[in-house]
């Protein structure tokens, strides 16, 4: 059963790699449905709107006692800035699993730079169990 998560805080910088005052992201959840974990992250993320520092994200599970984090960079070169479309209709770039956020943070931060001159060219990270079928290895 998929349950989903709230999980963030206030950083110390927006890296958003290390919880101000030390410590681990805050945890709300389990949510059974997705909705009531974005009401959720309403809640949490509106106080803080104009914190650049402060941030939640949905974090979806399959089974909590279970679910092993994986951190995965996502993304590549699109036709345009909308950054729906791949450049060449492929699909996009699945790099990864990280198991942390900070080993996530290292590759997005090495890809990004990479192209940090292309507008077209984006990168996330994405946590997740594995990429999806379509989806390019690195």
């Amino acid at each position: 059963m998929k349950q989903y998560w709230v999980v963030g805080g206030e950083y110390t910088d927006t890296h958003f790699r290390e919880i101000v005052g030390g410590g681990a992201e805050a945890r709300y959840g389990p949510f059974e449905a997705q909705g009531a974990a974005e009401a959720e992250w309403q809640k949490r993320s509106w106080p803080g709107v104009d914190n650049c520092n402060t941030r939640f994200r949905i974090v979806e599970t399959e089974d909590k006692a279970q679910a092993e984090r994986k951190f995965w960079v996502v993304g590549g070169e699109y036709i345009d800035t909308h950054f729906r479309l791949i450049v060449g209709g492929g699909a996009e770039t699945w790099a990864g699993p990280f198991a942390t956020m900070a080993a996530a943070t290292a590759e997005w931060q090495q890809r990004s730079w990479q192209t940090v001159d292309n507008c077209n060219a984006r990168f996330r990270i994405v946590e997740a169990q594995s990429p999806p079928a379509k989806s390019r290895p690195r």
